[in-house]
């Protein structure tokens, strides 16, 4: 069963796609919360997290994959969006999550894509109670990123200190508040000795593949494992390379949850 809900933050309106498997209704179950990349949305680039989704409601794992404010169809507008703002989603929708009453809470996993794997990344060390968590194309050197796309693009900074990217533009305080928060994600990882999966496309573009290594190099988790996908670009594009992605995280949260 698929369900539209919603919940709140900070007086606005998220929405997202709870996912149950049949027998949810006959006993609570585990639940996967699903965090998408910078500019995306809840089913991400080619459905993949809806396609996820379904796959783990198949195997009894429940999902809720949603929209951060300023993203899809939550309220917000996408220029007010910051890493923290995001941060603060993550949180609202674990603790919303935990309310449902077919969820287990405590058997709740995590998923991050790109930026979405920052934020898992960071939530992960500090939310308690997180039993196991994937990283996909999951940024770990934000702030050097963001430095280094800015080198790229020529001049994008606006008179007023924001930031033009593409047909985006982000308030002045987004860079501010990626380097204030520089270091955190990898600090969640180091606290958190739950099982860990990093996936990365081994041709990445956006995300190199030395963030995935630097996440794996780091992590204390006492079950870790890092898949690097043949011939894959930063959202596992090809049909071949997006059916690694979804068997391996399906197997992941099968074992671990």
């Amino acid at each position: 069963m698929e369900k539209l809900v919603e919940f709140r933050n900070k007086g606005q309106k998220l929405f997202g796609i709870m996912h149950y498997p049949d027998n949810s209704a006959k006993k609570k179950v585990p639940c996967v919360t699903l965090f998408h990349g910078f500019t995306g949305n809840r089913s991400e680039d080619h459905f993949l997290f809806t396609k996820l989704a379904r796959a783990l409601a198949k195997q009894g794992i429940a999902v809720f994959r949603f929209d951060f404010r300023g993203s899809g169809d939550s309220e917000g507008a996408f220029s007010d969006m910051t890493l923290e703002e995001e941060l603060s989603d993550a949180k609202a929708a674990l603790d919303f999550v935990k309310t449902q009453k077919n969820i287990e809470p405590d058997r709740l996993g995590l998923l991050g894509l790109s930026m979405g794997g920052f934020v898992c990344a960071y939530t992960a060390g500090n939310y308690p109670g997180i039993k196991s968590a994937v990283l996909m194309s999951a940024v770990a050197r934000f702030w050097h990123l963001w430095r280094e796309r800015l080198n790229k693009g020529g001049k994008n900074t606006l008179a007023d200190g924001s930031i033009v990217f593409g047909g985006f533009k982000l308030n002045k305080d987004f860079l501010k508040v990626i380097k204030k928060y520089d270091g955190l994600n990898l600090k969640g990882i180091m606290s958190f000795e739950q099982p860990l999966l990093i996936l990365h496309g081994e041709n990445d573009p956006v995300v190199p593949v030395v963030d995935g290594k630097l996440y794996f190099e780091i992590s204390t988790s006492l079950i870790k494992k890092l898949k690097i996908i043949n011939n894959a670009g930063h959202t596992f594009g090809s049909r071949e390379s997006e059916r690694k992605a979804i068997s391996y995280t399906v197997k992941w949260f099968k074992e671990t949850l």
